[in-house]
């Protein structure tokens, strides 16, 4: 590609939401925490810079994070070098994301307004200042303007904003930032050994233990694989199934794939179809304990698009028409009491006007052109409550 589209503001001041989950993966290692003012009113009493601090990388994230097209009215194209002669392309930032514990922020005004409530029964959040874009998997990450990255840590007494690695451009899937010239960094400011043909990276996702690369050069998704033997695994088998095209962006679930292509239709990969399976022990052939839970996560309706989230279960997306569609576990409400969680996460209100949405693990947020956000599925401890002032 010729041209470098970076990831874009939202009309109305509302940057970034994130709503997603995940389970596996090293957590990263908490640093010096960042004070400011919560979005609760409170004052977080954590000061002092950050520091130190690791954000692996490894490990399979049951993350959620969105990935997709320009929001309307945003945009801005910018040109930015690629490694082998490649040009990069960068996808558009993420608006809102969530945590499967049911945190949710997004960005008003450059800064994090986030809601939900923590482990430790917190409903006020620490605000983070000059935000650009969000991400999450099994926590919620922010890009600063000034290109360093901050964990959202609910651990912390109060929770706090703590850095991780600098010298980033985009966010992607669980600790993996990209660094604008088509370079992918782990949390240890790290470079990854890229897959042999990939010349620069503009997307990547994480699931179970299969990385997936979007490839500057000629836009096709390479998925090589993290361990030996993976195809002799039922998972590795279905992670590695990967399609052909020319694509925009990637995102992963818990154990599946949905990328967004060219020509604005959604692929989907991995876990979705077929018989729920007990986890596959490690015996030397499948080196990793993987479960395939199957909700039809990866069947993706026919149409065009401009936005897609993989959540751990479920998968939603912003159609042309700015409505919004999901599909895998929750296209059912049953008040969370069966075993796959059907919390109504799937079922998303028929109404027009969303710019993007993100899957948690048993709810759903839509951010929608007038800044608004609306939420479908569990409001256990407020995660589908957004703050009165982002309220339609």
């Amino acid at each position: 590609m010729a041209t470098s589209i970076r990831r874009a503001a939202v009309p109305l001041a509302l940057l970034s939401f994130s709503c997603g989950g995940s389970a596996g993966g090293p957590e990263d290692e908490p640093n010096q925490p960042i004070g400011g003012t919560s979005s609760g009113g409170a004052e977080n009493v954590g000061t002092g810079g950050a520091t130190g601090g690791t954000d692996a990388g490894s490990g399979g994230g049951d993350g959620t994070g969105s990935s997709g097209g320009a929001p309307p009215g945003s945009g801005g194209v910018a040109a930015a070098g690629g490694t082998g002669g490649a040009a990069v392309v960068l996808i558009p930032e993420d608006v809102i994301v969530a945590t499967d514990n049911g945190i949710h922020c997004t960005i008003v005004d450059a800064e994090t307004v986030c809601w939900g409530t923590t482990l430790d029964g917190v409903t006020t959040h620490p605000v983070l200042e000059n935000v650009v874009s969000l991400s999450s998997d099994f926590r919620i990450r922010a890009l600063t303007a000034e290109g360093d990255v901050y964990a959202y840590d609910q651990e912390y007494e109060p929770p706090a904003w703590n850095f991780i690695v600098g010298g980033v451009s985009q966010l992607a899937d669980d600790a993996m930032f990209l660094t604008g010239d088509g370079t992918v960094k782990d949390g240890l400011g790290e470079l990854y050994e890229l897959p042999l043909g990939v010349e620069g990276v503009v997307d990547a996702a994480m699931a179970e233990s299969v990385d997936c690369y979007l490839n500057a050069s000629d836009q096709s998704i390479v998925c090589p694989a993290n361990y030996p033997n993976a195809s002799n695994c039922e998972a590795g088998t279905a992670l590695l199934d990967v399609p052909e095209g020319r694509f925009v962006s990637i995102d992963a679930g818990a154990a599946h794939f949905c990328a967004l292509a060219e020509d604005q239709s959604i692929v989907c990969w991995g876990a979705g179809s077929g018989m729920n399976d007990a986890p596959v022990e490690p015996d030397g052939s499948c080196p990793v304990a993987l479960t395939m839970v199957h909700q039809g996560q990866n069947q993706a309706p026919p149409g065009t698009y401009t936005f897609v989230s993989a959540g751990p279960l479920h998968t939603c997306a912003v159609r042309t028409d700015t409505t919004v569609v999901c599909w895998g576990a929750g296209t059912t409400d049953d008040d969370c009491t069966d075993p796959w969680n059907s919390c109504g996460q799937s079922m998303p209100p028929a109404e027009t006007g969303f710019v993007q949405v993100s899957t948690g693990f048993r709810n759903s947020c839509g951010l929608k052109t007038d800044g608004t956000v609306v939420c479908w599925g569990s409001d256990a401890g407020g995660r589908s409550t957004p703050p009165p002032e982002l309220q339609p």
